[in-house]
């Protein structure tokens, strides 16, 4: 079992949603107790999971670090400026990187010189539809609006080509697994509402 950055992510953003929802109501109390356990989760992760300049995993029951290339590593973008310059810099300059990860197609979800790339892969190498929604939402909460638009587009022309599978074939863009996803159809329309 691996433990990794996204999780924690993820709540760092509902609670500061919670402290969002409790100052509107006007509880200032609760809404300061949010923002507070927001704040010492959001050290927490960045004490547990940065390292020099990436985001590591770690194994559950040792907490040794497990070398990967997965783009599962590049979820926290979702933070957006929470993060440090030098963080969201470190992150944004290695998802352009093209080859890497970005492909004509979108984002693959693992990287492509990984041992563990499989083109078949599932969650190792397939662009996904909600990864590459978390990743784009993440890089315009960033200030990378513009990398952020090209992803979509990137998405929204292999829906356009290769219907709304489950996944598809990171470098041909060919649709694998199941041949109909509701979510990667959600996605196509969200993406083609925001670029309009």
């Amino acid at each position: 079992f691996a433990e990794t950055p996204d999780l924690a992510s993820f709540l760092v953003i509902q609670m500061d949603t919670l402290a969002e929802i409790a100052h509107r109501l006007g509880r200032e109390s609760e809404s300061r107790q949010w923002r507070s356990k927001a704040d010492d989760l959001f050290q927490k992760l960045m004490a547990a999971y940065w390292q020099k300049d990436h985001f590591i995993a770690l194994r559950a029951f040792d907490h040794s670090v497990i070398e990967s290339d997965s783009l599962l590593l590049y979820i926290p973008i979702v933070l957006g400026k929470q993060l440090p310059v030098e963080v969201r810099s470190a992150l944004i300059t290695d998802l352009k990187k093209d080859r890497a990860f970005l492909t004509p197609n979108g984002l693959a979800t693992e990287r492509l010189t990984s041992p563990y790339y499989e083109t078949k892969g599932y969650w190792r190498g397939p662009i996904w539809a909600p990864s590459t929604m978390i990743i784009a939402e993440g890089l315009e909460a960033a200030g990378e609006a513009e990398f952020a638009r090209e992803l979509r587009l990137r998405f929204c022309r292999l829906a356009a080509g290769s219907g709304f599978p489950e996944n598809y074939d990171a470098v041909s863009g060919r649709p694998q697994d199941d041949p109909s996803y509701t979510w990667t159809s959600s996605v196509f329309l969200i993406f083609a509402h925001q670029l309009l």
